[in-house]
């Protein structure tokens, strides 16, 4: 009888110092945030966002969680720069195996080491090319009404003093199904 596209708002608050929101779509997920539309923005300060689409990077120790590693990207895809998003606990001294899962990105090669039961220390061995890293935004480019089109993986305020809240959108039916 009707088409229906529905929008499911899912909100999100990224404040400095808190964890990443991490969404990841469940199996029973219809379907991912499509986009961000800001509802407030104050302060300054550094969002990094990793898109959906960024490469995967995992730390492959038989031991040891909650290690997250962020990867930045150029205009060609290669790694430029490995940061430690959140150190974890229960890794072995020494190095640790890291993977980068990436559709299109090739050639990458980080290095990890583990100390005192945390990731201490990450390095690009080999830049590769093809990749999706994390995106950095100053809150003020965030603009009060505005829909950004980012599917996040990843969004968290790595410096500054202000807050800025979003909301993620999503399609909680199949756009234009038929009734």
């Amino acid at each position: 009888m009707a088409n229906i596209n529905v929008t499911q708002i899912v909100p999100i608050n990224v404040t400095a110092g808190a964890n990443a929101v991490n969404y990841m779509p469940t199996s029973s997920a219809i379907c991912p945030i499509l986009s961000l539309t800001c509802i407030s923005s104050q302060g300054n300060g550094d969002v990094k966002l990793t898109p959906y689409r960024a490469a995967d990077v995992s730390i492959g120790a038989t031991t040891g969680s909650g290690g997250r590693l962020r990867i930045s990207c150029d205009a060609r895809g290669a790694i430029t720069s490995v940061e430690i998003a959140s150190a974890g606990s229960g890794y072995p001294n020494g190095p640790i195996p890291v993977t980068i899962e990436d559709a299109y990105g090739t050639g990458g090669v980080i290095s990890c080491t583990a100390s005192g039961g945390v990731i201490s220390a990450v390095s690009v061995t080999s830049a590769g090319v093809n990749y999706t890293g994390c995106v950095t935004l100053d809150i003020s480019d965030f603009i009060e009404g505005v829909t950004y089109d980012y599917m996040p993986k990843y969004i968290e305020q790595t410096s500054g003093s202000g807050t800025l809240k979003l909301f993620g959108n999503r399609l909680s039916y199949r756009p234009f199904q038929v009734f």
